[in-house]
């Protein structure tokens, strides 16, 4: 039976009392960021390391044990290329535990009542219940909307997509 990842994070979520939880998100969110490196991510992701190497790899670099056994986790199972997604479902879920979340929403234009009504009923399915939501215009969006859930941020506009191919482009 393979486990989705949310199944996995809740999981390891689920032994962590909440102040370790949350050192040990920002910490993945660390090693997310970090394995946008060529090197970390070869590092991490050599099919021929094993398991104990990364292990002492993270150690080193200061990382908790339960960020060091959920690594190795991931890398027994050949899923450590999720990790991005590892790191993103662990902030949503945590979040969840303590209770519901704010929401904004960044827009180019005003959005009619019908595309508010459209953008709730989709983070609420989502997400559960939110603790607040508000609109705001960003005219540097330009198009498209930037969906901020709790510490999540998903940049769904224009200028988003303009700088992801300006990061390609100037890593070529």
């Amino acid at each position: 039976m393979k486990l989705s990842v949310t199944q996995i994070v809740q999981a390891w979520l689920d032994k962590l009392s909440p102040t370790d939880a949350r050192v040990a998100i920002n910490q993945l969110e660390a090693l997310q960021l970090a394995t946008n490196k060529q090197s970390v991510r070869l590092a991490l992701l050599d099919p021929l390391a094993k398991g104990v190497d990364r292990t002492n790899l993270l150690a080193q670099a200061g990382f908790s044990k339960p960020v060091r056994e959920l690594v190795r986790w991931l890398a027994e199972h050949r899923m450590l290329g999720k990790i991005s997604s590892v790191a993103t479902q662990a902030q949503i879920l945590l979040e969840r535990r303590d209770g519901a979340m704010p929401a904004s929403i960044f827009s180019a234009v005003d959005l009619s009542e019908q595309e508010q009504a459209d953008i709730k009923s989709a983070l609420h399915s989502k997400h559960g219940e939110l603790s607040s939501l508000t609109f705001a215009i960003d005219k540097r969006v330009i198009g498209g909307l930037v969906v901020k859930v709790g510490s999540l941020r998903t940049d769904l506009s224009v200028r988003g997509k303009l700088e992801r191919v300006r990061q390609v482009i100037m890593t070529s």
